[in-house]
């Protein structure tokens, strides 16, 4: 159904939150062209219905990203899309993915004003509104429905009306918001889970890392549970290989936390409450009073919530 091409697993931002800024065993790097276009003419000749040209880092980093745009729309007509903090966008890259028809973007955003510029320097909230409004007059300049935008927050840097407001800021600018619970990447600290939780993506996707390895899971940032390489296997033999097989057998046997991936991350199936474990929370709280003067200011949003707060409604 669709493949995750991780162009480039950098990124220039440290959100306080973030497997980037907490961990210190996660592999970064960029995908060399020729990986990129071998991968994007496995994609043409079996056809999933979309990929997207990024996972862990910003695609944008890459110097040939715009080249990789290209060659992935002159070999594939499906849906095409990517994630980014939205740092390095701008009107020559929008032109691109309107007259491309690139189907839609992701772009990260967290909080309003200070709160966006402390999570994400070096972010500027005016700035990447400016940007969108920009994206949103050259769509309707053209006519063009595409690329849609969606917005995705994490329910953490949001206190009162303040979510309203951002959706109000947003709404019109944007296609979709979704604002979703934090996650647990801290190594200190093992995230619960729920063993009855089903999880599709083993039978829905392949992500194939800027080094060519290959993973069943976007939380898989730390290359617990690779399914092959995709530098000397074919994408085909890697989905139906016996990793693979394997983590589907766990999962429809209800024994997903048998594998070393899904008993070590938290993930979005288990739906894990942390805004209102104060273990979690403490760390956040360390997390900022160690970045000085820029994130001294996130503290308030960092109490433990009480049930039902956390939850990003």
């Amino acid at each position: 159904d669709h493949v995750d091409i991780e162009t480039c697993s950098l990124c220039q931002m440290r959100c306080p939150m973030c497997f980037q800024t907490v961990r210190d065993d996660v592999n970064n790097g960029m995908m060399d062209m020729d990986l990129f276009k071998d991968l994007m003419a496995q994609v043409a000749r079996h056809k999933p219905y979309s990929i997207r040209l990024s996972w862990r880092g910003e695609c944008l980093l890459h110097p040939r990203f715009s080249e990789m745009l290209d060659h992935a729309r002159d070999v594939y007509s499906g849906n095409i899309s990517f994630i980014t903090n939205g740092l390095k966008l701008d009107e020559a890259l929008f032109r691109q993915l309107i007259e491309r028809r690139i189907d839609y973007i992701v772009i990260s955003a967290d909080g309003l004003g200070d709160t966006y510029q402390a999570v994400r320097s070096p972010g500027r909230f005016n700035a990447l509104v400016e940007k969108l409004t920009l994206l949103r007059d050259m769509k309707r300049e053209k006519r063009s429905r595409f690329p849609m935008v969606r917005i995705n927050g994490v329910s953490l840097w949001f206190a009162g009306e303040e979510l309203e407001q951002f959706r109000r800021v947003f709404a019109p600018l944007t296609d979709k918001i979704l604002v979703g619970g934090v996650l647990n990447n801290f190594k200190a600290l093992p995230p619960r889970h729920d063993p009855d939780r089903v999880c599709a993506s083993p039978w829905q996707r392949l992500l194939v890392s800027f080094c060519g390895t290959v993973h069943p899971c976007c939380d898989d940032y730390l290359g617990l549970y690779p399914l092959g390489d995709a530098k000397v296997q074919p994408l085909a033999d890697i989905w139906r290989g016996r990793p693979a097989q394997e983590i589907r057998r766990l999962m429809r046997r209800r024994r997903r936390l048998d594998n070393p991936l899904c008993s070590a991350m938290d993930c979005g199936i288990d739906e894990n409450p942390n805004e209102e474990d104060d273990a979690f929370m403490e760390l956040m709280r360390a997390q900022a009073r160690s970045g000085g003067e820029r994130l001294a200011g996130l503290l308030p949003y960092l109490r433990t919530k009480g049930p039902g707060e956390g939850d990003g409604r």
